[in-house]
C-alpha cells in the first residue's frame, strides 16, 4: 500500500469518525435540554406555578445548562440572570417579574394577615412563604419589625 492509499484510508476513517461526534454530540445536546427541561417543570410544580404557564416557564430554558460534571442545572454565564442559580432560584427571583405564573391567593388574608405579628403569628404560614419566596418572607417580617428567625414578639395589650 502507497503512503496515499494509506493517507486517503486513514481520511475516511478520519472522516467517518467525525462524522460520530458530531451525532454523538447532537445526542448529548438532546439529553442535557431534557435534563434541563425536567428540572424546570419540577421546579415550576414546587413552587405552585400554574399548569397553564409551564410553557413559558420551559421557553426560557435556554438560559440553564448542565454542569460540565452532569450533575447540576445552573444559570449560564451573562444571559441576563444570576450566573449559577438553580431553577428553584430563578423561579423566586421571578415571582416579583411574572406574576401571573402563579394562581391568584384564595383571599386577601395572607396579605392582611401578617403570621410575624403578634396577633397572627404562625410558623407554618412563615415557613411556606420564605419558601416561595424569601424576599417577601423577609420584607413581611420586617413589617412586624422582626428579622426571618426572630421568636415570637410579645403581644401589645389592647
Amino acid at each position: 500500500m502507497t503512503s496515499e492509499e494509506k493517507i486517503a484510508a486513514l481520511e475516511k476513517i478520519n472522516g467517518k469518525l467525525q462524522g460520530e461526534v458530531q451525532l454523538l454530540s447532537e445526542r448529548l445536546t438532546t439529553l442535557q435540554q431534557g435534563m434541563v427541561s425536567a428540572a424546570l417543570r419540577t421546579a415550576a410544580k414546587n413552587a405552585g406555578v400554574h399548569e397553564s404557564a409551564v410553557d413559558d416557564v420551559l421557553m426560557r430554558a435556554g438560559i440553564f445548562e448542565v454542569t460540565a460534571d452532569g450533575g447540576a442545572i445552573r444559570a449560564k454565564e451573562s444571559v441576563g440572570v444570576t450566573p449559577g442559580i438553580t431553577p428553584e432560584m430563578w423561579l423566586a427571583e421571578m415571582r416579583a417579574k411574572s406574576p401571573h405564573w402563579w394562581p391568584a391567593p384564595k383571599s386577601n388574608r395572607e396579605y392582611t394577615e401578617n403570621p410575624w405579628t403578634a396577633s397572627h403569628w404562625n410558623l407554618t404560614r412563615q415557613g411556606a412563604i420564605y419558601r416561595e419566596s424569601p424576599e417577601r418572607a423577609e420584607r413581611l417580617a420586617k413589617a412586624a419589625g422582626l428579622k426571618i428567625g426572630d421568636p415570637r414578639p410579645a403581644q401589645t395589650a389592647r
